[in-house]
C-alpha cells in the first residue's frame, strides 16, 4: 500500500500523507477497502479476493469552532485558513478549490470558506480579481460525502486528447549504408573531373575506340588491330617475366649466377639473330628435356640445371621473356626480335 501511496503522490504533486488521509476517507464513504481506492488512483485493477480488509477508520481530527465571519475577507486569506485547516500547500488548495468550484458550478470562495470552516455573509469576500485557471496536475476527483472529515482529492488524470496520443513511430534507418551514400557523392564528380582531364575520351587501344580499316573495311582498334586486341608491350612484359623467373640464376642485368651469363652480347653468340626459336625452345624445355647433347650456335653442352618453363608460362610469355634477353643483353633490335620470336608478323 505504502507503495502505491509514494507512486500517486509522485504522479500527482500532493504529499504523501495527503494522499493517504484522502484514500482512508473515501474508502469509508465508500465501504471499500484503501488499497482498492489506492489502486483506482494509480490506474491499476486490484482482484476482490487479493485486496485487504477495509482499514478502521481513522479518528477525525478536531476541527476548531468556526471562526466569527469578518464583514469582508480577501480570497488569500480564504486560501491561509483552508490551508492551515487542510494541512496542505496553500498553492494544492487554491487548485483543488478551482476545480471543484468548476465542477459543483459555484463560487471559489465558497469552497473555500467551507474547507476553513468560515460562513460568509452574503458580500462578506473582497473581491479579488478573475479566478486563475487551475493547473492541469492537480484537478481534484470526486468530492467526499460531507460527514467526512477530510476532503478526498483523487489523482489527475491525463486529457483525454494526450491520453490517446498515438506513441510515436521509431525513426527507420536509411536503407542506404553511409558509404554508399557517399558513393552517390563521389562518383559523378570523379565523373565530371575525368571529363574535364580527358575530352576526346580513352586512349587509343583502350575500349570504345574504333576505326576501320580501309582496305577490309572491318572495325579494328584506333592502333589498327584487331577489335579488342590493344597495343602489347612486349619488352616491358618480357622484363618482368625474367624479374620474376630468370634473375635468380642469370643475375638481374644479365650477368650470371648459378646459370650462365648473357650481358655483352652473350646471350646472341649462343643464340643469334634468325634463331629466337631456337632460344624459345631451350627455354620451353629446359635441359633434362632437351632432345641432343648439345644446344645453341657453340654446341654448348647440356648440363647443369635450366628448369623447363613449358609448364609455369605460356607461349607468349616465354617468347617475351626470350625477345627481353636478346634486346636488353644481346642489343637486338626490338622490331627484329619481335617478328623473329613470332611476337609480331612480319611485313608484307
Amino acid at each position: 500500500m505504502e507503495e502505491l501511496i509514494q507512486r500517486i503522490a509522485a504522479s500527482t504533486g500532493v504529499p504523501a500523507d495527503m494522499v493517504d488521509r484522502s484514500a482512508q476517507a473515501r474508502a469509508q464513504a465508500l465501504g471499500v477497502p484503501v488499497e482498492q481506492v489506492l489502486a483506482q488512483w494509480a490506474g491499476e485493477e486490484v482482484p476482490t479476493a487479493q485486496a485487504a480488509p477495509p482499514a478502521a477508520p481513522a479518528p477525525a481530527p478536531a476541527e476548531a469552532p468556526p471562526a466569527p465571519a469578518p464583514a469582508a475577507i480577501s480570497k488569500d486569506e480564504l486560501i491561509a485558513k483552508a490551508a492551515e485547516a487542510k494541512g496542505m500547500p496553500a498553492s494544492l488548495v487554491e487548485r483543488s478549490a478551482g476545480a471543484r468550484a468548476k465542477k459543483e458550478g459555484i463560487a471559489v470562495e465558497a469552497v473555500l470558506a467551507e474547507w476553513a470552516g468560515i460562513e460568509l455573509p452574503a458580500a462578506g469576500v473582497a473581491p479579488a480579481g478573475p479566478a486563475p485557471a487551475p493547473a492541469e496536475a492537480a484537478a481534484p476527483g470526486p468530492v467526499a460525502p460531507t460527514e467526512a472529515p477530510v476532503e478526498v482529492i483523487e489523482p489527475a488524470e491525463a486529457p483525454a486528447a494526450e491520453a490517446e496520443a498515438p506513441a510515436p513511430e521509431p525513426k527507420k534507418a536509411s536503407r542506404y549504408p553511409a558509404l554508399l551514400a557517399a558513393l552517390f557523392v563521389i562518383i559523378p564528380v570523379f565523373a565530371v573531373v575525368y571529363i574535364a582531364a580527358v575530352p576526346n575520351g580513352p586512349a587509343c587501344g583502350s575500349a570504345g575506340q574504333l576505326a576501320i580499316d580501309p582496305v577490309t573495311g572491318e572495325a579494328v582498334g584506333c592502333d589498327g588491330n584487331p577489335y579488342g586486341q590493344g597495343t602489347v608491350d612486349n619488352f616491358t612484359a618480357g622484363e618482368m617475366l625474367f624479374a620474376e623467373s630468370c634473375a635468380i640464376c642469370h643475375g638481374n642485368a644479365g650477368e650470371g649466377g648459378v646459370g650462365p651469363g648473357m650481358a655483352g652480347g652473350a646471350v646472341l653468340q649462343t643464340f643469334p639473330e634468325g634463331s629466337c626459336s631456337s632460344h624459345v625452345e631451350w627455354v620451353t624445355l629446359g635441359s633434362a628435356g632437351w632432345p641432343d647433347p648439345t644446344y645453341g650456335a657453340t654446341s654448348k653442352p647440356v648440363a647443369g640445371g635450366m628448369p623447363p618453363f613449358g609448364g609455369q608460362l605460356t607461349d607468349q610469355q616465354i617468347a617475351q621473356v626470350v625477345l627481353y634477353e636478346r634486346v636488353a643483353f644481346g642489343g637486338e633490335d626490338l622490331a627484329t626480335a619481335e617478328t623473329d620470336c613470332g611476337l609480331v608478323e612480319a611485313a608484307g
